[in-house]
């Protein structure tokens, strides 16, 4: 779903995001950028007006620095990740694969894709790509090379 609003800010674009709306901007926004943005948000992306990007940051920044810890107390953290995931979050990270792109790359499928998504997201405690993106910066997380 996106939302397309007069007057843009930050309260309702997170209010809107957290709700599930995985698409927020002015509605004004030009043909081309409307199209784009609806064809990023059905292969599972998120599109927000580049204006808002920082304020959804400093959001999911302080979400990140109060992610749940698991049963032994820990932080959540890429070593719980298995090679797979890891090559599959690199993508995401460092190009903005879709699934899709990933599958294709991978040679798998794209469900298959999705469900490594899912544990990705479940081991690390976070709901969407952006997220990891914020997590991998604010962990420190480097992919200087391939994971495979």
């Amino acid at each position: 779903m996106i939302l397309l609003t007069e007057t843009p800010n930050s309260r309702e674009g997170i209010s809107a995001l957290k709700i599930g709306v995985r698409g927020y901007c002015n509605r004004d926004i030009k043909p081309f950028l409307l199209k784009k943005a609806v064809e990023k948000v059905q292969a599972g992306e998120v599109w927000v007006g580049r204006k808002f990007v920082p304020h959804l940051i400093d959001e999911l920044t302080l979400l990140t620095e109060r992610q749940p810890k698991d049963l032994s107390g820990k932080a959540h953290s890429f070593d719980s990740l298995t090679l797979r995931e890891l090559e599959i979050a690199h993508l995401i990270v460092s190009s903005g694969a879709s699934n899709k792109e990933i599958a294709s790359q991978l040679k798998i499928a794209e469900s298959t894709v999705k469900a490594h998504l899912t544990a990705i997201f479940r081991k690390l405690g976070i709901s969407h790509r952006l997220q990891l993106a914020l997590f991998v910066i604010t962990k420190g997380q480097t992919f200087s090379q391939p994971v495979a």
